[in-house]
């Protein structure tokens, strides 16, 4: 034993080693006189050795109450399931939530790409309509001219045709 009334000797640990301990003397019976200096000795020893198996299982004693319960320890273990899921939670949320602004930002982009696209398209489109609207009217009048010059060119060819038939008169089975 030390000073301070612990044993120099090992306490168990949690995995439950025994302590070591002093190996037993050996009984010599060389003379009566030494027989019972011995004998208080090793009832000296004796009393040492049970003081110190006493510490220990005080202190063994001491070390059970302080170890955790199987509830304690499923309690640990869930709770720390429970931050370790809450946080894997947290990290998977803000993940999807970063993957959710990176798509929208990407399709928000593409929108915005085809909106112009549609409105160059409207712009051409607009473009066409009025070119082609230009370019038939400049037609129907082209046809119109086109339909007035016709109708005169057939007047003045009635016209001549007449008049080219005047002299051509021919009479037949009378001398001249």
């Amino acid at each position: 034993m030390s000073a301070n009334g612990k044993s120099d000797q090992p306490q168990l640990n949690f995995k439950g080693q025994k302590p070591q301990t002093k190996p037993a003397t050996k009984k010599h019976r060389a003379d009566s006189n030494n027989n019972n200096n011995n004998s208080m000795e090793e009832l000296s020893n004796i009393h040492n050795q049970l003081e110190v198996m006493a510490e220990g299982i005080s202190n063994l004693r001491d070390d059970l109450k302080s170890m955790l319960k199987r509830e304690e320890i499923e309690e640990l273990i869930k709770n720390t399931v429970t931050t370790i899921m809450g946080k894997i939670e947290e990290t998977m949320m803000k993940r999807i939530e970063n993957e959710v602004k990176n798509i929208t930002k990407e399709f928000k982009d593409q929108i915005a790409g085809i909106e112009f696209e549609n409105e160059q398209l409207k712009q051409k489109m607009d473009e066409l309509k009025s070119s082609s609207t230009k370019a038939i009217s400049e037609l129907q009048t082209q046809v119109d001219k086109n339909y007035d010059t016709s109708r005169d060119a057939l007047k003045l060819a009635n016209y001549n045709e007449q008049y080219s038939r005047k002299n051509n008169v021919k009479i037949i089975n009378i001398q001249e």
